[in-house]
């Protein structure tokens, strides 16, 4: 394991590379340790996050999202998924994107999320994947147990809408319109030309 590249919703994910200096992410489920200790948890919470890992790892078992490498078995028993290293929009971001690039990059997100079901619900920078050929994947698509339990894991996130009621509930479309609108004021507001 090489260093953490970020928490999100329900998992951190690590750089790892093989023996061969081959890269890719791993991501493993949070813990109750991961939560800010003034926010109110289920104690339960473990399993959520195991819970939302493993139905990942069935739906990109199904060819959606980016390309799954493996699913491990931990030693603790919870289950960790490991990835092919993409750049991100978060990369380009922070790199050079153009402005007319990240709105075509934006509008192909929306498209994706489309044709994918309507509805992510859990898009940001970070969960947009992008391969050589250009190929955009999204990564971290709320599932059954996500949605159930959005508000408790939504709060201890970095990047979550501002339409999170304090009160636990389901997450609903509103998060993604917030999302993609905070996606191209980002474009908007780089330092890039």
């Amino acid at each position: 394991i090489k260093e953490c590249l970020g928490k999100g919703l329900w998992g951190k994910s690590f750089s790892v590379s093989d023996p061969d200096g081959v890269m890719a992410v791993l991501k493993v489920p949070l813990t109750s340790v991961d939560f800010p200790n003034d926010l109110p948890i289920s104690e339960s919470v473990d399993e959520l996050c195991n819970a939302c890992i493993a139905e990942t790892a069935s739906v990109l078992a199904d060819g959606y999202g980016p390309r799954l490498l493996d699913a491990i078995e931990l030693d603790d028993g919870r289950l960790a998924l490991l990835f092919p290293r993409y750049k991100t929009l978060q990369d380009l971001l922070d790199g050079q994107i153009s402005l007319l690039d990240n709105f075509k990059l934006v509008s192909t997100v929306c498209d994706t999320i489309e044709q994918e079901g309507g509805s992510h619900g859990n898009l940001r920078p970070s969960n947009i994947f992008i391969d050589d050929a250009g190929n955009i994947y999204l990564a971290d698509r709320l599932t059954l147990s996500s949605k159930t339990e959005y508000t408790t894991l939504a709060r201890q996130a970095a990047w979550h809408s501002p339409l999170v009621p304090p009160e636990a509930g389901p997450a609903h479309d509103g998060f993604d319109a917030w999302s993609i609108c905070l996606l191209l004021y980002l474009g908007i507001n780089s330092d890039n030309p």
